[in-house]
Formats: C-alpha cells, structure tokens, sequence
C-alpha cells in the first residue's frame, strides 16, 4: 500500500499512535464548542476494531483528514473525514494499492495503472457537472467517498459511517436556532484561524463570505484579515461597494482586483498542470492566481471561502420547504402562509408553487448543462445511460423533498473541495463545509431554514447584527454573466481551434457543426452557452492529456 500526498501541497500534519495514522488537519469536537479549539489527540481513541475506531473519530473530532487504522495488521482500512475536505482516489496495479488526493499521468504510468478515459463518466459530466464530484473520469481510479471506511487491500468499501441523510435526524439544539447557528459558524472558524500569522479571504458582496469575514472578527483572537474582492466592469458583477461594507465591519484589509474579460485567457488551462480530474469549479484562472499570490504575500498557505453557504443556509429558489413542513406537522400547519412566502421568493403564483409540491412527490431528472445541447452522435448515445447518483442522495431517498435538495446541494458542493490546480502552494478553506456546522444544519427543518419571502432566513436573522443591512438584506446575488460572455468572446479564435478541430469532436462526443454555429460573436451576444465552449474546452484539455 502506498499513500502519497503532492510535494508541493500545503502542509499537513500526519500523527501517529500505535495503529492509527491521521494525516491532515483534525480538531477537538468538544473543545471548538466551548470555543478553544485545539487539536485532537488521536492517543485518545481507545479502540481496536476500525469501525469503532473510525466512529469515534465522526463522533469526537472533525477537521480535514483521512485516517489509516490497523496500519500494523494484514488489514488495514481507511476512513475519508466527512466533510470531503482531504480529498482522496484509490487506484491498483502491479500489486499495489494506491492511495493519493491527486494521480498525475507520470505516477499512473509509473505504477502500471490503466491510462483511460472514462468516456461514460465524461459525457455524463458534460450533461450533468455534479457527477464529477463523485465519479472518477478515469478507468482504473475511484473517487473515495467522505464518511465511508475502506479496506486498503483492494480499496473495497467496508461500511458507510457517516452521511448527510442520517444527520436530519440529529437534535438541532434546544436554544434559538438562529444563535445556535450563529454560535457554531463562530466556533468553527476558531479553530480554521488559529495558528496562521495572518488570513486571506475571497470576499465578494454576497452574504456567505460576509459571514466569514465579519464572525472571525467576533473571535478572541484573529490573526489580521486580508480579503480580497473581483471587481469586473459590469456593474450587475462589480460588488465592491458591499464588500467594503463587509470589510469594514470585519476590521479586514480589502484588495480589490480590477478584472478584465481581454485579460482573461483560457489557453492558461493548457499551460497549467492537469491531474486526475479536470478542473471544473475553478474556471477562471486570474482569480485563482489573485488569490494564491495574495496569500503566499503574507505568508500563509491558505485562503478561505463562503463556498457552501447556498446548500447549508438553504438558498435554492423552491418550494420544498412547504411540503416539509406539511410532512412534518401536517395539513393543520400554517403551511397556507408558507405557501405565500414561497411563490414571493420564487417570484411566481402560488398555483405555481402548488405545481412545484406535486411534481416533487417524484425524484426529478437531473438538470443538464448548456454543453447537453451540443452533443454529437457518440456523446447523444452515451447520453442516454441513466446519469450515476450520489450516494449521499441515494440515501436521502426516503427524506421530504426540501430536505432531498438540500442533500444534493451539499453532495454537489464536493466540487469545490479539489485543488485550483494540481500541486498549488495554496489550500482554499471552506469553513462552511466543515462536519459539525452542516450537520448543524441538516438538522435543522428546511421550513425553519428559509421561513419568509426572502431566501436563507435563519442565518440573514442570525447574523445580521454582525453584518452591514445592505448585505444581510440583499434580495439577489450579482450577476457575473456579461462579464464570462465577454471573456468568451475574447478567447473565440483559442476555443473554436481547441473545439472544432479537437479530440471530443474526433470521436463524436460533440457535435462539431453545432459548436461552430454557437461559437461566433453574433450568437453569443444573445446567447447565454458560453458557460458550454468553457465546459467544452476544459474537458477538451484534460481528455487530451490522458489519451
């Protein structure tokens, strides 16, 4: 067996005791809530079987990490922390398991293992992106599922300790949610700010960042806080006037950085290096390069986010919420007044709403993406197999449907837990994917989540003391959209070569006809797929690498 973790990564602790090893970042699930965070002594867990071993690790600790146990037996297993945070894929050949976050073509080659694309998995990333956060595009490697325990012989799964559905259940706290919310974000960031000489923060004007921003300041102690902000020309995307709000408030540095479509160039995708999976939640490369020299300025070898925040505080724009709430106190509720509430949040009638109810009693068909339209015949006929489901989904199943979205927002934000790219110096924190906080708020009734005309209430009322009005209040989030249509219409002579004379189009999988209508200033101008040329061009470059 062999675990490998990329020379260049931030660093990560590796503890061991007897025949446990803990490789990442681990803390006390006790103390962070008394609000002194310190790390988990793993000399602690007294146990011999890893299942029990792995459960108390749920149970005592969160953090980011993956834990060998048993390292001294014939069999030894694995357990992947629940939050994704450590991501990790399992590959064999020549007799060897292995075990890294990240499997560039020269280890694969290196090892014996299949260099395959997965042409299954790739269209059905092109039709649906979410599939990438749990399906591997490669033959030969898997993707590990965070809360599962594996057996390292093999990489088989062994048991299934930790998932989302089985959080609902969870007390969600005999205090007001709303401090009891607050309470736990605080807590939380306690423990991912102690230790660094200073922070970097991605900051935007929305609500979710705010939060991160503007709670660490209510910390006992905080390092100082350089946030940083994007600032297009478009004035639905430019956000600054709020994010120096939010600056402000947070006694936070702001740099704001001047963002130009022309100098936006996805011909940078290629130059950069391509691991195991493309890069798909990171598709804009001057952000991610901001960010990292941002942070590697001041020393320090993370960067946190707000990413998260739409699938804890529940930010979709549905109805669900009604049916939990007739599910759990019936039709004696007060579900006529949530039903109101609802179609002024969806901007729709309420017989609107009423349909939206209905049709949720069934499990509806993936959203596809705008690439689905451009598919050729080889990618039409791939198409066609049902699109995998997460498992975490699967086991949500039986759930109302508010809480079944709520469930598929946080499995799908597993996207944004893989590097910017592979090798980078620095490690984007997503505070708000961390354990505890959402099985804070799986727990929590998505009626009592979102309870008026406006989106996230729960966490609007309880933070708003902290955050500007003119963030806690906001009633839509900027629109970056004619900033990416621009920057696509940039970038058309690299897209079209790259598209029209590429390997996706060779063998069918994109209908090269359609992509050359698609691809010409006039039709973008009206058009909203540029998001499908970037989709389209990024699966082109990492197709390319592994064949």
């Amino acid at each position: 067996m062999l675990a490998l973790r990329a020379q260049a990564a931030p660093g990560f602790a590796v503890r061991f005791d007897q025949n446990l090893c803990v490789i990442g970042d681990v803390f006390d699930r006790a103390a962070t809530r008394t609000f002194s965070p310190t790390i988990f002594s793993i000399e602690h867990i007294a146990a011999d079987d890893p299942v029990l071993m792995a459960r108390q690790l749920v149970e005592r600790a969160w953090g980011s990490y993956v834990a060998f146990l048993d390292i001294g037996t014939d069999a030894p297993s694995l357990f992947c922390d629940p939050s994704g945070g450590f991501p990790l894929r399992h590959a064999s050949g020549d007799g060897l398991d292995l075990f890294a976050d990240d499997i560039p073509s020269w280890l694969a080659d290196a090892v014996g293992i299949e260099r395959a694309v997965d042409w299954q998995a790739l269209v059905h990333t092109a039709v649906h992106v979410p599939v990438a956060a749990h399906q591997s595009l490669l033959a030969g490697i898997r993707k590990l599922l965070p809360g599962q325990l594996y057996r390292c012989r093999g990489g088989e799964p062994a048991e299934m300790l930790w998932a989302p559905h089985l959080c609902v259940s969870m007390p969600h706290g005999g205090r007001e949610l709303g401090e009891t919310l607050r309470d736990d974000v605080t807590a939380i960031l306690g423990a991912w700010c102690k230790g660094p000489s200073a922070l970097a923060l991605e900051l935007s004007g929305g609500m979710d960042s705010a939060i991160i921003a503007c709670a660490s300041a209510h910390l006992a102690s905080r390092p100082p806080l350089i946030a940083i902000t994007y600032a297009p020309p478009d004035a639905a995307a430019d956000e600054r006037t709020l994010a120096r709000l939010s600056a402000a408030k947070a006694r936070a540095t702001l740099i704001e950085v001047p963002a130009d479509p022309a100098e936006l160039r996805y011909s940078r995708f290629a130059a950069s290096p391509l691991g195991a999976e493309p890069r798909i939640a990171w598709l804009d490369p001057i952000q991610d390069e901001v960010s990292e020299r941002a942070a590697q300025a001041l020393g320090t070898d993370r960067v946190l986010t707000g990413q998260g925040g739409d699938a804890l505080f529940f930010q979709f724009p549905s109805a669900t919420p009604v049916a939990d709430l007739i599910h759990e106190t019936g039709l004696a509720s007060s579900w006529p007044e949530a039903l109101r509430a609802a179609a002024m949040r969806r901007h729709c009638s309420i017989w609107g709403c009423l349909g939206e109810l209905i049709r949720a009693r069934r499990r509806a068909p993936p959203p596809r993406t705008g690439l689905a339209a451009y598919l050729g015949a080889e990618g039409q006929a791939l198409a066609a197999a049902p699109v995998p489901r997460h498992p975490w989904e699967i086991g949500a199943d039986g759930l109302p449907p508010g809480k079944r979205l709520q469930i598929s927002g946080i499995a799908h934000c597993q996207l944004f837990q893989a590097p910017a790219w592979p090798g980078s110096p620095v490690r984007r924190i997503h505070p708000l994917l961390s354990q505890p906080l959402v099985e804070r708020a799986l727990a929590i009734p998505t009626w009592r989540l979102v309870d008026g005309p406006i989106d996230r209430t729960l966490a609007r009322r309880a933070f708003a003391r902290w955050l500007p009005d003119a963030v806690t209040w906001r009633p839509a989030k900027g629109d970056a959209s004619a900033y990416y249509n621009r920057a696509v219409v940039e970038n058309l002579p690299y897209l079209r070569s790259l598209l029209l004379d590429g390997l996706l189009v060779a063998r069918g999988i994109l209908d090269r006809s359609a992509l050359d209508r698609l691809a010409t200033p006039d039709t973008l101008i009206v058009s909203r797929d540029y998001g499908a040329l970037v989709l389209g061009a990024t699966l082109e470059l990492w197709a390319r690498a592994w064949s």
